[in-house]
C-alpha cells in the first residue's frame, strides 16, 4: 500500500467544449508532480465532482492515473449518490491504478448510522482499494 503523507493537491477538472480536456489534464499533473507534491487527489468531494457523469469521472481518473505513471500516489474520489454506483466507480479506481479512494457519505438523502455502516462495510467488501 502507498504512504500517504506530505503534501496533496486536490486536482481540478478540465473540460473544454464540453468535454473533459485531456491534454489540459496531463499538463496539470506534470506541473504537480514537478512542483514536488506528494500525491493528487482526483474528484475530490467538493466542487464540479457531483455534476460529472460517470464517464467524465473515469475519464479523469484514467487520465490522471497513465500521467502520474507511478511517480507519486493518487487517491481518487471516488462517492457516488448510492451505494451500487460506489462501489462500481471505485473498482474502475483501482483496474485504473490508483493508490486509494476517497468516499464521502451519499448525499441528497438522509442516512443513518445503520445505512452508513452497511455502506461502508459492503464498499470495504466489494471494491479493493483502501477507502479515506
Amino acid at each position: 500500500m502507498a504512504e500517504f503523507e506530505g503534501i496533496f493537491v486536490v486536482t481540478m477538472s478540465p473540460f473544454r467544449d464540453g468535454r473533459v480536456d485531456e491534454r489540459a489534464v496531463r499538463h496539470m499533473v506534470d506541473h504537480f508532480v514537478d512542483a514536488g507534491v506528494q500525491g493528487l487527489v482526483v474528484l475530490g468531494s467538493n466542487g464540479e465532482n457531483p455534476y460529472l457523469s460517470e464517464e467524465e469521472k473515469r475519464q479523469l481518473i484514467d487520465i490522471t492515473v497513465d500521467q502520474v505513471r507511478g511517480r507519486l500516489p493518487v487517491i481518487a474520489g471516488t462517492g457516488c449518490t448510492g451505494t451500487d454506483s460506489t462501489i462500481a466507480l471505485t473498482r474502475h479506481a483501482r483496474e485504473a491504478g490508483a493508490d486509494a479512494a476517497l468516499v464521502a457519505l451519499p448525499q441528497y438523502f438522509r442516512v443513518g448510522f445503520e445505512d452508513v455502516k452497511r455502506h461502508f462495510s459492503r464498499l470495504v467488501q466489494e471494491a479493493g482499494l483502501p477507502i479515506l
